[in-house]
């Protein structure tokens, strides 16, 4: 099949939404045979951006797999009170859309994201462990309390304003289930999901990923690497693909 866009209506946005599935190049079983992996995007790009900028179908040819692309927005992938449930349409409505009408088996799904992606896909796999059998964050937004205190590396969108619109203030972010320390805390023992983390030497959340590698070595299967690199497309390139490299190698690419 290739690359498709799909269009679906979405009771829990009220409205149209839109995802692309990335198959293998030639598709001779149905998708239920294939390991889903979704694919979130980083803030200010769209769900479109990792297969403008990333050979996906040939990865998804190579590796006999598929890719979910789902649309994000701003908000860390997370539900805002007033504003569109973000979290439950892509993490629930979108999974079962594709059991529903592809058989895709939610019991075997693969997340991975970059940035505000990378941060999404931890903080899914830490509220719902039993459901993902991997995760991937690659240069994830992962020390949310700092990166709101350190106006240095903040933009004139992501700045201390957003930040609090997502997250609240200090006090409201630091006991919530959005801080991921928090969320490791009630981790009581290693869960079977599989992390990978990685992070360039040169990129500006370096020491947010190291903080979530120290914090969750004891509490995860986690394994995280570095290189020389920024916040950019080439490492993430290099970083889906070395996480693929991964999965197969560890059987968790085969559907059972």
């Amino acid at each position: 099949m290739g690359i498709l866009t799909i269009s679906f209506y979405s009771l829990t946005l009220q409205r149209a939404a839109d995802f692309i599935l990335v198959t293998p190049k030639y598709v001779d079983r149905p998708l239920q045979h294939l390991k889903p992996i979704y694919l979130l995007h980083g803030g200010g790009d769209d769900y479109t951006k990792w297969v403008r900028r990333a050979p996906l179908e040939r990865y998804a040819t190579e590796q006999n797999v598929f890719f979910v692309l789902p649309e994000g927005g701003l908000n860390y992938y997370c539900n805002i009170k007033g504003k569109e449930p973000c979290q439950n349409h892509i993490f629930k409505e979108l999974p079962l859309f594709l059991e529903t009408q592809f058989g895709v088996k939610n019991h075997q799904k693969i997340l991975a994201g970059l940035s505000m992606g990378g941060y999404g896909a931890c903080r899914e796999g830490l509220l719902h462990p039993k459901e993902y059998i991997a995760i991937g964050s690659f240069s994830g937004d992962l020390n949310i309390l700092d990166s709101m205190r350190n106006k240095e590396q903040q933009t004139k969108v992501w700045n201390q304003r957003r930040y609090e619109f997502v997250f609240g203030t200090f006090e409201m972010f630091e006991r919530s289930d959005r801080n991921l320390a928090t969320l490791l805390e009630t981790t009581l023992s290693v869960t079977e999901t599989f992390y990978y983390l990685t992070c360039g030497t040169e990129d500006a959340l370096f020491h947010s990923n190291q903080w979530f590698n120290q914090q969750a070595k004891n509490r995860l299967d986690l394994q995280f690497e570095t290189w020389s690199g920024g916040h950019d497309w080439f490492f993430w390139n290099e970083s889906l693909q070395r996480f693929l490299t991964l999965l197969k190698a560890a059987g968790k690419l085969e559907v059972v």
